[in-house]
């Protein structure tokens, strides 16, 4: 699953199955720093703070509900507790003063009412950003923040024009950005910069005017903290990394057929990736 550095690049967060594994680089030793009670299925994702004092998370039960828990000392909360209601796909802003999400509410006939919402840990603010009543599977399929006011989106259809949208945290100001389908996106840490991939072409959206510019051929794009270099796979799936400033491209490994995550440290200098081991077995045919 998903791979994080934290504690000054020195260890690493990921997921082993149902659990959250810490390992030490320097030691090469792992622990479990969380894994989830019985009635959890899985993790289906987690978000660090920017401090990395907790992490987090949204389970998957039948109601896929967010928790969160302390680093050091693993103590669990449930920020969600709903029947019928599943919320994924967490995002911290900017300040980790709320979190946004999406929410899919399946209380109604015939219909799922998507929401994108936010709110403080406490819960005391808890407000819908956008919201819609549709069959059509996967309507949100990703969000962020770019400020404390103002979140980026990917809509499936948003009346038949899908792709991505920006919205300010009250509802207003909806601006169209990017015509697609499917869009999943990366964001650098300052969150000048997103990324994103469109029929295997990769693009770049500049959140100071929200202008879009093609940047290569490729798939699953991955920008770092920084925002100057970007790790994807090119046409034949070979790992690359384009260094902005230098303009230089680095063949990082070799059809490595990394598995869904790819990632940059803090220091933007290592990059982590999962990589799929395929062990393929003989059988002998020869007669004895």
């Amino acid at each position: 699953g998903k791979v994080s550095f934290y504690d000054n690049d020195q260890k690493i967060l990921y997921n082993s199955g149902d659990d959250i594994i810490s390992f030490d680089l320097s030691s090469l030793q792992s622990e479990i720093f969380f894994s989830p009670e019985p009635d959890i299925w899985y993790m289906n994702g987690y978000e660090l703070f920017h401090e990395f004092q907790k992490v987090i998370s949204w389970e998957g039960t039948t109601d896929w509900d967010i928790l969160v828990a302390t680093i050091e000392t693993g103590e669990i909360e449930y920020l969600t507790n709903t029947y019928d209601i599943r919320e994924e796909k967490v995002k911290l802003s900017p300040t980790e003063e709320y979190f946004v999400y999406i929410e899919k509410d399946y209380t109604y006939v015939d219909s799922v009412l998507w929401s994108i919402k936010y709110r403080n840990f406490d819960g005391s603010i808890n407000e819908t950003v956008t919201s819609k009543l549709a069959r059509v599977v996967q309507q949100f399929r990703a969000v962020d923040w770019i400020d404390n006011d103002t979140l980026i989106y990917s809509d499936n259809d948003s009346n038949n024009n899908p792709g991505i949208y920006t919205i300010n945290i009250d509802g207003s100001n909806k601006q169209y950005i990017f015509n697609g389908l499917y869009l999943n996106f990366n964001m650098c840490e300052n969150r000048t910069k997103v990324v994103f991939e469109h029929e295997d072409e990769i693009y770049l959206i500049d959140t100071a005017d929200y202008s879009v510019t093609h940047l290569v051929s490729g798939v699953e794009p991955v920008i770092s903290p920084d925002g100057n270099k970007l790790a994807y796979k090119d046409e034949i799936r070979d790992l690359i990394v384009w260094d902005f400033i230098e303009d230089t491209i680095t063949l990082l490994s070799e059809d490595p057929n990394p598995q869904h995550s790819i990632t940059f440290s803090t220091d933007n200098q290592k990059l982590i990736i999962n990589e799929r081991i395929v062990e393929t077995h003989y059988r002998d045919k020869r007669v004895m």
